[in-house]
């Protein structure tokens, strides 16, 4: 099946999946019309670039499912709700690798038992598609989502590297052991890692491998490329000549010619006045709050009610700037300003502070919603 937001066509040979053109393609009816759509740990009613595209995107589709545990922007417009666990009360895990480089699990278990009435979305896909029957319930042969993250632990203990988590020292020594060819690993068999891996949190395999440029720079000269010979790689490889998408840039109102294709360059499509420097002086910084944990749980009340601790505001956006720049604008700690581009504008209260750089404005994300009771 083409994925309804993949990439990899002339206009983006380099990406996989381009969900900003979701509401485009589903309006089109490319490469087909959309009968259904599910929602999970998502609300692009609040967060997508554009918001009212994808509005009428979903207006367009039939039959919408959210499995969001609160009430967001998204989930108002859904035709079922099926709502999850929070993340107190089910099991999950996390893939994803440290600053020094090295694979890190996270699994975390259920603490408290489900408040109200709701069932993990990985049991509620499950029953579907055994539903379903043949062919599609045998891609889904697990019991529920405890057995799915089970068996998705049991390829990591075969893996047979790394140990479960660690004080510091442990972990040096650790790293040493592996440098001399040893392994001690705190678990002698899967029913112990299990466990293991559930009373500490986790596995790691911090023994990372320096100067192993094969696996860094996967470029097609093994190299870094100022030059992307990679993207070049993947053009003709697809059969799209570069031409095309100089073409499919210069419709977007993007300008490359020749080799600056395939070198560093940045180009704007706001067609910029010559004055915009002097009309928007400030460049933008969007940021997440820890409190948010990436925005994921942005729509959780209690989060809304501490989402920061050196601004008055909870539930709506402040703005950061520098004390040096407020002054010279008139603003005092706590007015209510515009923040405004070329594209939309913003209206929140001012938080001066240090931090600020004097030609950036600081904007959080996640706060704002108008889904939630008030």
């Amino acid at each position: 099946m083409i994925p309804l937001a993949g990439g990899g066509d002339g206009q983006f040979p380099l990406s996989d999946s381009m969900l900003s053109l979701f509401p485009e393609r589903v309006l089109q009816g490319k490469p087909y019309d959309v009968s259904a759509l599910f929602f999970y740990n998502c609300n692009p009613l609040f967060s997508h670039g554009h918001i009212e595209g994808f509005s009428q995107a979903m207006g367009k589709i039939p039959f919408i499912v959210s499995f969001s545990p609160y009430m967001d922007e998204t989930t108002q417009m859904a035709d079922l709700i099926l709502p999850d666990h929070t993340y107190l009360e089910k099991w999950q895990s996390n893939f994803t690798y440290t600053f020094q480089g090295f694979p890190v699990v996270g699994v975390g278990k259920p603490v408290v038992r489900p408040r109200y009435n709701t069932r993990d979305t990985v049991d509620v896909i499950i029953e579907i598609a055994k539903g379903l029957g043949q062919p599609v319930a045998k891609a889904f042969p697990w019991k529920d989502s405890r057995e799915v993250l089970t068996e998705t632990i049991k390829k990591v203990y075969a893996m047979n590297k790394g140990d479960l988590f660690a004080p510091e020292l442990d972990e040096a020594l650790l790293r040493e052991l592996v440098r001399r060819g040893w392994r001690a690993p705190g678990y002698k068999n899967f029913e112990e890692f299990w466990a293991g891996i559930q009373e500490k949190g986790g596995w790691w395999d911090p023994a990372y491998s320096y100067e192993e440029w094969e696996r860094i720079f996967r470029t097609p000269s093994k190299k870094f490329e100022f030059y992307s010979q990679t993207l070049k790689y993947q053009l003709e490889k697809r059969g799209v000549p570069a031409s095309d998408v100089l073409n499919g840039l210069k419709a977007s109102g993007v300008e490359a010619k020749g080799d600056q294709l395939f070198l560093p360059h940045w180009e704007s499509k706001l067609n910029a006045s010559p004055d915009s420097e002097k009309d928007y002086p400030f460049h933008l910084k969007i940021f997440n709050p820890l409190v948010f944990a990436g925005s994921i749980h942005a729509n959780d009340p209690y989060r809304q009610d501490i989402s920061s601790i050196h601004s008055k505001q909870k539930w709506n956006s402040w703005v950061e700037i520098s004390p040096g720049a407020a002054e010279k604008l008139g603003i005092k700690e706590d007015d209510w300003v515009w923040v405004e581009s070329p594209l939309a504008k913003l209206k929140c209260r001012a938080k001066l502070t240090l931090g600020a750089m004097p030609q950036v404005v600081n904007v959080p994300l996640g706060l704002g919603h108008r889904a939630l009771g008030r």
